[in-house]
């Protein structure tokens, strides 16, 4: 007995996790790279040039503008090919999850996984985040569920097995 379902994620699925685990990181990164192309773009403002009629500093604007943009664009394409690549070698799984734990199982392997093993569980919008330590996560994608009762059914079994480690939406 227990919650039966079968999980194929796409690659919008893992990148939709992708995204959500480390956009905290990506915000980082640009806010420092605004930080010091402010700088530069403040410090090159107040200069004065020796030649007013030959001043070229807006030739020193355009790199700075294209280097967030290239950040930016080279972040989420790597995101988009990592997702690509994890869509290619995922298998569709059968999962069970009951009082005892997950058990899951493909053609190349079976696991069976009990509730105290896992740290947490966080519930995004599109799917349940599952995180048996705490650098390593894996989603269950929520379209994999049958229909809405069924995911209610899968929380009220998250939050008797899990209390306070499972941050479920209400």
């Amino acid at each position: 007995m227990g919650i039966h379902i079968q999980v194929k994620s796409e690659a919008e699925d893992f990148f939709r996790i992708l995204l959500w685990h480390g956009w905290k990181r990506i915000i980082l990164i640009l806010a420092f790279v605004l930080l010091i192309l402010g700088s530069f773009i403040i410090y090159a403002a107040n200069l004065k040039p020796k030649d007013p009629a030959n001043d070229r500093r807006f030739n020193l604007y355009i790199p700075v503008i294209f280097v967030p943009l290239i950040i930016i664009s080279s972040t989420y394409l790597g995101l988009r090919r990592r997702a690509k690549k994890l869509a290619a070698i995922a298998k569709e799984t059968t999962v069970i999850f009951n009082h005892e734990g997950v058990e899951s199982s493909n053609v190349l392997c079976s696991t069976q996984v009990k509730w105290e093993q896992y740290n947490k569980v966080i519930e995004i919008s599109k799917d349940f985040i599952f995180f048996p330590q705490d650098n390593m996560f894996f989603g269950i994608p929520k379209h994999c569920f049958a229909n809405d009762e069924q995911i209610l059914e899968f929380k009220a079994l998250l939050s008797l097995q899990l209390g306070n480690r499972a941050r479920l939406k209400s």
